[in-house]
């Protein structure tokens, strides 16, 4: 019996939420919600955000359970194999239910048959940003100190698509910057904050009062237009991100698992202008059309 989950972009990058058809009594005890990424992180932020909002409306508890690590496979096996009961909801990103397909020689779960799409989260503004100490405010500034400073500099992100950009960077450009993994956006932010791994990219969710306190400096943004919240950043005009942000595609509120036609993300509280709560009715481009309604 396939789950469902809720997909979302955080702009380049999507987030999905799983959960079987409810009984008409649904639900009679505690949810679960699995999260394949560490907490304290943009991600994460807003899976707590909406499992209060749900256990609001649900009147039931909602408890997110973290499971990072692995590329993102470890919580998505975990909400694959959970028991299609209704009890466990997953918010996944797009590496697991489309990237890591091509990145990986086998993953224990099948984005095609495991889950059935509902509808779309929210999407979020990505960017690239360094330590202030770097002094440096352009893609052009950073490439040149890299060159300049040979092995010295590094790059973190939790995400294997952001990886790749940067990678092509780094081939178009010559730069040298060495990747460093994570599991989660809060790790990175730590990272780049104490200098350890001074450049990054990933959500603006993640750190929104350290670029506004100056202590990260935000290089671009991805996206097809700039940040409401840091309008000074320069857009990634020619980054590989910004031409797979996705549009919204078909209406998906007629699929299992739906209470309502309103969206619990309507009512959260979110980064200003950082993370964008949709209506909750859209399906991605990332499902194929054969499983649109």
């Amino acid at each position: 019996m396939p789950r469902f989950f809720i997909a979302s972009f955080f702009a380049v990058v999507s987030l999905a939420v799983c959960a079987t058809a409810p009984a008409q009594d649904y639900p009679t005890r505690p949810i679960r919600v699995i999260i394949p990424l560490g907490a304290g992180g943009g991600g994460d932020v807003f899976t707590r955000a909406l499992a209060d909002e749900l256990s609001k409306a649900l009147h039931q508890p909602v408890v997110v359970e973290n499971r990072p690590g692995g590329a993102l496979n470890i919580g998505t096996r975990a909400c694959a194999e959970a028991a299609p009961a209704g009890y466990t909801i997953c918010v996944l990103s797009s590496e697991t239910m489309v990237y890591n397909q091509f990145a990986f020689k086998s993953l224990p779960f099948d984005p095609e048959k495991d889950f059935e799409p509902i509808s779309v989260l929210f999407f979020n503004t990505l960017a690239l940003v360094t330590n202030r100490s770097l002094e440096v405010r352009t893609i052009p500034e950073l490439v040149a100190l890299s060159k300049a400073k040979p092995g010295t500099l590094s790059y973190g992100t939790f995400s294997f698509p952001l990886a790749h950009f940067m990678e092509k960077l780094k081939q178009e450009t010559g730069a040298d910057i060495v990747r460093i993994p994570f599991r989660s956006g809060s790790e990175v932010v730590n990272a780049v904050l104490s200098g350890s791994t001074p450049v990054a990219i990933l959500a603006l969710s993640n750190m929104v009062p350290q670029l506004q306190s100056g202590h990260i400096i935000g290089l671009v943004v991805t996206g097809r237009t700039r940040s409401p919240l840091f309008p000074i950043f320069r857009r990634w005009r020619k980054s590989a991100a910004a031409k797979i942000i996705p549009r919204h595609g078909s209406d998906c509120s007629r699929r299992p698992g739906r209470r309502s036609q309103s969206s619990p993300t309507s009512h959260m509280r979110l980064p200003a202008s950082s993370i964008i709560a949709t209506s909750g009715n859209e399906c991605t481009s990332i499902v194929p059309s054969s499983r649109r309604e």
